[in-house]
């Protein structure tokens, strides 16, 4: 969430965020499958996706785990609460796409996930960020809808949009948005459990997560 107090995706791991170490490279599709919360190498199985799972919060609405993976999921816990200024703008997780500096340009366009548990009544934000971690940009999403015994599908690169929050522009550049263009330039992919709408206490996990082309 930027400044502005708009409830959408940060551009980075966010405050109070979290990282895990680099790992060693896995030959499974599966980015989630891995025993040390990273996906460790420029693989053929990862399509080129190579970066670390970590998690980032308000400081309010969920505390920020290290690390952030166990069991072969990536979760986040805590409890919303209505704020009309959002400062309580949420928590979520993510991915980075190619070690959190540079902008994935390998293959893949699109993402099979899978989210287990309850969002609390609150809808989850999808989002692939445009710039670097620390910017205070909100990154293009889509949302889905409340869910309580998880929920499944695919994610393109050509489905992120600003939806209704301001544009990035020469004179401002935090707070704001910058909209994708073809496959733009994504640094990371992350969920976001967006505060300040209604209370509600939530568990969400990220289950699966399979780059493919197309």
């Amino acid at each position: 969430a930027g400044a502005s107090g708009n409830a959408g995706a940060s551009g980075g791991a966010g405050a109070s965020g979290s990282a895990g170490a680099a790992g060693a490279c896995s030959s499974n599709t599966d980015l989630v499958v891995t025993s040390d919360c990273t996906v460790g190498c420029d693989s053929a199985a990862s399509l080129g996706v190579q970066g670390s799972f970590f998690a980032f919060s308000d400081g309010y609405s969920c505390p920020v785990t290290d690390p952030v993976c166990s069991n072969n999921s990536v979760c986040m816990s805590g409890k919303t609460v209505v704020d009309p200024t959002f400062v309580n703008w949420g928590c979520g997780i993510g991915l980075e796409l190619n070690d959190g500096t540079q902008a994935y340009d390998g293959p893949a366009t699109c993402f099979d996930y899978a989210l287990a548990g309850d969002s609390g009544g609150n809808e989850v934000r999808l989002a692939l960020t445009q710039v670097t971690a620390g910017t205070g940009a909100i990154a293009p999403y889509v949302t889905i809808p409340a869910f309580s015994a998880g929920h499944s599908g695919t994610l393109c690169l050509k489905d992120v949009s600003c939806n209704t929050q301001p544009e990035c522009s020469s004179t401002r550049t935090t707070g704001c948005c910058t909209p994708i263009a073809g496959n733009g330039t994504p640094y990371a992919l992350q969920i976001q459990l967006p505060g300040g709408y209604r209370a509600g206490n939530f568990f969400v996990c990220l289950t699966s997560l399979v780059p493919k082309t197309g």
